[in-house]
C-alpha cells in the first residue's frame, strides 16, 4: 500500500534513463589483435575506428559516411563492476519500487555483449537482480 503523504511523481522526476555498460575485450578479441572501435568519456561515446575508412570496396558498400556520437545518461566503463552499476541504477529503482510505483531494469544487446552477465552476475560479482533482492530483503 503506497503512503499517499510522500510526493507523487511528476514529469520533473520520472524519466527513463539509458545507461551504456563497455565491455572490455574479451580473450578471443585480444589474440587476435582486434581493437576497440569506440571511445568513451563525458557519458558520450565516439567511433574511434571506422572500418570502411581502410577499404574503398566496403565504403562504397556501406552507406554510412562519417564516424557516429552518442550521448546517454551513464556510460559504465569496462573497468566498473556490477556493484557500481547497481549502485548507480538498481538503488533508485527498488527505492522507487518499494514506495508502490512501477520500476523496471532491462538489459538490450547483441550476443556477448555482457547482458546476463550484468543481470545476474557471478559469484564473486553478483548482478543487478541478486542485488536488488539482498536490498528488498
Amino acid at each position: 500500500k503506497r503512503d499517499i503523504s510522500s510526493p507523487q511523481p511528476t514529469s520533473q522526476n520520472v524519466r527513463v534513463n539509458v545507461c551504456v555498460r563497455v565491455r572490455p575485450l574479451n580473450a578471443l578479441e585480444k589474440r587476435t589483435k582486434q581493437v576497440d572501435a569506440w571511445s568513451y568519456g563525458n557519458d558520450e561515446i565516439f567511433q574511434t575506428y571506422i572500418p570502411w575508412d581502410k577499404d574503398k570496396e566496403s565504403k562504397r558498400k556501406s552507406k554510412k559516411k562519417e564516424a557516429m556520437n552518442f550521448r546517454f545518461d551513464k556510460i559504465f566503463l569496462p573497468e566498473e563492476n556490477n556493484e557500481d552499476i547497481h549502485d548507480y541504477v538498481g538503488t533508485k529503482v527498488v527505492d522507487f519500487v518499494m514506495k508502490g510505483y512501477h520500476g523496471c531494469l532491462f538489459a538490450y544487446g547483441q550476443t556477448s555483449a555482457g547482458k546476463t552477465h550484468t543481470i545476474h552476475g557471478a559469484k564473486q560479482d553478483p548482478g543487478l537482480i541478486p542485488r536488488s533482492i539482498s536490498l528488498i530483503f
